[in-house]
Order: structure tokens, then C-alpha cells, then sequence
């Protein structure tokens, strides 16, 4: 199968190893001569220590010195000046890291999800980064341990599913039976949107009010506009972040589609189950 989408669009796509296991996400493409390499980056948490503005304050206020105005940096020269112990305290914060460069021959499939572009690989990338060996040299040993092909409702239910050869076919339902045996249910729609107003009392009901109107004063009323485009996902992710697991849920559940049709994929022609089905 080969299909293309514009650089810009794709942006933030996640993209996934031959297996079917989370690689990254795109953040930027690397030129060279006649080649183009897919920059993928991971949010990692780091820990810095910083000097603490409020109690370098109080400390350098107790020993008499105006303070009134003066910047961080402002307050560490005076306190090394005066040599005052600078307190310091942790800050955490995500922040990205490019992984790799990936050459554009490895990429397998290029299609677009619900509600992103996904990037599939040719080469079993995470599952090498798990055995701690160089993608090209993985073994069996290490293969066998992520080749997952597990016929479970509950683990399969909400996955994306990802075709070799027919690119995005959509995401499991659940399961069916006929007469060629076991497939499965997988739904996908045309027209996607965000259901503004559903998140919106979903936010207010858990208690997250706070979130629910700084959203509303950027999005706009959710009375008036039930739906958004799906453009509006990168903000509400970045308004929902400090929720963890809990803001990808609420995402996926918002994300609605018009025009549903549903097709059936025989069990035979899965691969792989781990975070995408991967089909023939």
C-alpha cells in the first residue's frame, strides 16, 4: 500500500515498531542530499534543581537587602555577593528527547487515525530498545517476547487497527463470529469531531471546573458549539495533561464520528495485539 500525507500534518503522530509497540512520536524531519529522516521524540520527566525565588527572598530580606523587584538571577548575584547560601529546591518537568532519526525506507504505513496521523515501521524498533540491541541485529529470542496474538474482548476493545497492505482500517469493536470462523468488529467513521459539550460536563461532574472554563473562555461556549474540529485536540491534550491516563480517556471517549461503517477482519490475517493491531 502506499499512501502520502503533507510533512506538516504529521506533526505529533505516534509511531509504532513492525509489532505493533509505541515507538514515539514524530517531532521534526532531518534533510540530507536526496534522503529525509523522521526525527521520533519521547516525554521523558526530568528533575532539576533551581535556586527557590521565595526563600532566597526571605533569607536576603532578613539580612536587610531590598529585595523589591529583583529577578531571580538578580537574587542569586546579590546572595553570591554577600556569600548567603543559595537554597534550592526539585523541579520536574517533561520535557522531549529525540529517540532516533528514522529513515524514511522504514516507514510501513502512513495513514490517518480518528483523530491523528499514525506512523507504522517496517522494523521491530521498540521491541529491539527493550532487549537493548541494535534493531538490525534482533533476534528471535528477543522477537518472541512481544509477537502477542491474544483473542481477549477486553484487551482488544478500543485498539487501533493497522493494515500492511490496506493502511487504517479503524478501531475494534469487539468480536464476531461467521462461518470462516472468529474477526473482528472494527468501526471507523468519516466526519470526526470532538464532542465539546460532552467533555465539557464530564470535566465539570469529576470536579475539574477550573479546567473545564479556561477551556471555555478559549474554545468557546459548549452550548453553542457542541462540536469542535479535531484541530482543537493538541489544546485540550495540553489542558488535560496533569490528569495522566485519565485525560487519554476522556480524549478517545470525545472523539465521535459521522457516516460509522463497520467491517469484519478475520483472525487469520491479525499479526500482532499490542498497542495497534497489526493485520496483513
Amino acid at each position: 500500500m502506499t499512501r502520502f500525507m503533507p510533512l506538516e500534518e504529521l506533526e505529533d503522530a505516534p509511531v509504532y515498531d513492525s509489532l505493533g509497540l509505541l515507538y514515539g512520536r514524530v517531532c521534526g524531519f532531518e534533510y540530507g542530499g536526496e534522503s529525509l529522516g523522521v526525527k521520533v521524540c519521547i516525554d521523558v520527566r526530568v528533575s532539576r534543581r533551581v535556586p527557590d525565588y521565595d526563600r532566597l527572598r526571605d533569607v536576603l530580606s532578613s539580612r536587610g537587602v531590598d529585595v523589591e523587584g529583583l529577578s531571580l538571577d538578580e537574587l542569586v548575584v546579590v546572595a553570591r555577593s554577600a556569600r548567603v547560601d543559595i537554597p534550592y529546591r526539585t523541579l520536574r518537568e517533561d520535557e522531549k528527547l529525540v529517540r532516533s532519526i528514522v529513515s524514511a525506507e522504514e516507514v510501513a504505513v502512513v495513514d490517518r487515525a480518528a483523530e491523528h496521523p499514525l506512523v507504522l515501521l517496517s522494523t521491530p524498533r521498540e521491541a529491539a530498545a527493550r532487549c537493548g540491541v541494535d534493531p538490525r541485529e534482533v533476534g528471535r529470542e528477543c522477537l518472541s517476547r512481544f509477537e502477542v496474538k491474544r483473542l481477549d474482548p477486553g484487551l482488544l476493545r478500543g485498539k487501533h487497527v493497522v493494515s500492511l497492505g490496506q493502511g487504517y482500517l479503524g478501531v475494534v469493536e469487539g468480536l464476531a463470529l461467521g462461518s470462516g470462523g472468529v474477526a473482528l468488529r472494527v468501526s471507523r467513521g468519516s466526519g470526526f469531531y470532538v464532542a465539546w459539550s460532552w467533555l465539557d460536563r464530564v470535566l465539570r461532574r469529576e470536579g475539574l471546573v477550573d479546567i473545564a472554563e479556561r477551556l471555555e473562555e478559549e474554545l468557546g461556549d459548549p452550548l453553542r458549539q457542541p462540536r469542535l474540529p479535531l484541530e482543537a485536540l493538541r489544546r485540550l491534550r495540553e489542558a488535560l495533561e496533569p490528569l495522566g491516563e485519565r485525560a487519554s480517556r476522556l480524549l478517545r471517549e470525545a472523539v465521535r464520528a459521522e457516516n460509522v461503517v463497520t467491517s469484519y477482519v478475520p483472525w487469520s490475517r491479525v499479526k500482532y495485539t499490542n498497542d495497534v493491531v497489526v493485520v496483513e
